[in-house]
């Protein structure tokens, strides 16, 4: 029987997010990417790591990286400076 994370044709309306995922996180900075791409795959709990992935045409390192930026707290506002959400510190 199969869970319900296990792959399926995606139903509309999630075809058109299913299909264009891959476009869409390619216009957006890569450490952006990495941070949703580490969001997706928590949200599935175990094996969401490979799933996200396929669905994105991400790295599972990359996802990986994400998720370790995150726990750090070092994913911040690309700048290198800043915080969730882009939020300035001084």
């Amino acid at each position: 029987m199969p869970g319900p994370h296990d792959q399926q044709e995606p139903t509309y309306p999630n075809r058109l997010l299913h299909d264009h995922r891959p476009w869409l996180l390619s216009r957006v900075p890569e450490p952006q990417c990495r941070w949703y791409a580490t969001v997706e795959s928590t949200r599935r709990d175990h094996g969401g790591d490979p799933l996200v992935a396929q669905m994105t045409s991400l790295d599972p390192k990359m996802i990986q990286r994400g998720r370790e930026e995150v726990a750090a707290g070092r994913a911040l506002d690309g700048s290198g400076a800043g915080t969730w959400g882009g939020a300035s510190t001084g």
